[in-house]
């Protein structure tokens, strides 16, 4: 799993002669956009394991007060 500091860190560098190269830019744009989408996707399968829990233990409420008014 790839954390939001991790990427920041990698990624937030000071100019260097590097930034002149038009083609390591490409690279390094192509690099960030993979591990931004990579982060992207690995917090949106925590926030789907989350509301599946979330709904799972609304489930419960609702069963355990049908279960107190009958």
């Amino acid at each position: 799993m790839v954390h939001c500091s991790s990427v920041y860190h990698h990624f937030v560098q000071y100019p260097s002669e590097q930034d002149l190269n038009p083609a390591q830019n490409s690279l390094q744009a192509s690099h960030f956009l993979m591990v931004t989408l990579e982060l992207l996707n690995s917090v949106l399968l925590s926030n789907e394991l989350l509301i599946s829990k979330i709904v799972q233990l609304q489930l419960k409420v609702v069963d355990y007060i049908a279960l107190q008014i009958n």
